[in-house]
């Protein structure tokens, strides 16, 4: 049987090593006509970490990447309000990342040059993958990986909803030495109506992120981008200041953050499913974007070797994930919202009621969505 995925991202990498020893043909199908070193980093929480173990990468990962040992959010004067000890986080370049999943896979799995346009359904119901060049897909099953502007849940779903947040987030690397004490911490900085982000991918190279109220599909001028974020950051200790003059501007790319909302009530139908933002994309406030993408491949894959049926593995897959995700996507959302609060008053009391909340509360709040349990009754 041909499976193929549409979209050669994190979870499309993750569900073609996940099956690359099944009985499955497995073909991803990638819009770049070439991979580029592109993105900023990314953070893989012990949920993901857990489960890349499973397909043997974690040790690779963890050559690549900086293990996050604790995190804290702050004031702006980077007096931190709330702390977390011991989260086991790695923080990596995304395309460090994508080297690792598409170095365990056959150089003739990913095609290259594949933008999908559309689906067409015959008459049983199954879909073929149509591409911008004319090439036509026919697969016994067709996974959808291409993100949150999903051709494929389009297709399936016209009426799933894409939500605009109202944020805008840029996110940059750069070469910056941050304090010895800090090496190992992941630090995010509250100040109403901007928030900054900061944590070293490797010694001495830091990835960060800022957010802002904005409107939506909003443009910057370059050479005035670095003026703008300091002025957003105005008031924030001096550090952040640096780490964004530090950072050359081909390395700071902008978006608008946005989700799908948790309404979609199916990720399949016929030989199609979804995975990863194309199912449940959500803001990034959680940092589960890319661990909830692994889990649903891991999942989906083992569901697909379990099940001969692909309406028994769509389902339990489902079954077995959308609890979660839905979960992930409208915490995050609120974690947005509560985040820019820019009353003092509400803002106070936020910070107190975060400085004053029980570590084994957080833990346990984190634990909920770290538990990968669910795995074992596929």
């Amino acid at each position: 049987m041909k499976c193929a995925i549409i979209g050669g991202g994190i979870g499309g990498l993750t569900l073609a090593n996940s099956l690359k020893n099944s009985k499955l043909n497995v073909k991803v199908y990638e819009s770049a006509e070439v991979i580029k070193p592109v993105g900023a980093g990314i953070t893989l929480a012990p949920n993901a970490l857990k489960t890349l173990g499973k397909l043997n990468l974690t040790e690779s990962i963890k050559k690549k990447g900086n293990l996050v040992i604790n995190a804290a959010f702050c004031t702006p004067n980077l007096k931190p309000f709330s702390r977390f000890d011991d989260p086991d986080c790695i923080n990596i370049h995304r395309a460090d990342l994508h080297d690792i999943l598409m170095e365990e896979l056959e150089a003739d799995t990913i095609i290259l040059g594949k933008h999908c346009t559309g689906f067409e359904e015959n008459e049983n119901g199954k879909y073929t993958a149509l591409f911008s060049d004319g090439d036509r897909c026919v697969a016994d099953i067709i996974i959808g990986a291409d993100g949150i502007n999903s051709a494929l849940r389009q297709a399936l779903f016209p009426d799933s909803i894409i939500r605009y947040s109202g944020q805008t987030c840029w996110r940059g690397t750069c070469q910056f030495p941050l304090p010895e004490e800090m090496w190992d911490g992941a630090y995010e900085v509250w100040g109403g109506r901007f928030r900054f982000g900061f944590l070293e991918y490797k010694r001495g190279k830091v990835y960060w992120y800022a957010t802002a109220r904005s409107q939506r599909n909003g443009e910057d001028y370059l050479e005035k981008l670095k003026s703008k974020l300091k002025a957003l950051a105005s008031g924030f200790d001096p550090l952040i200041h640096q780490i964004i003059e530090a950072t050359a501007l081909e390395d700071i790319h902008r978006g608008d953050l946005c989700d799908i909302h948790p309404n979609l009530r199916h990720w399949y139908k016929g030989n199609a499913c979804l995975i990863g933002d194309a199912a449940h994309a959500t803001t990034p406030n959680m940092g589960q974007g890319a661990g909830q993408a692994i889990e649903d491949a891991f999942t989906l894959s083992e569901c697909l070797k379990k099940y001969n049926a692909l309406e028994s593995a769509f389902s339990r897959y489902q079954a077995l994930r959308k609890t979660k995700a839905d979960f992930v996507v409208s915490s995050s959302w609120k974690a947005g919202f509560v985040a820019h609060w820019e009353n003092p008053m509400m803002k106070w009391l936020r910070n107190k009621m975060l400085q004053t909340t029980p570590q084994n509360l957080t833990n346990w709040q984190l634990q909920k969505i770290f538990d990968i349990s669910y795995q074992d009754e596929i």
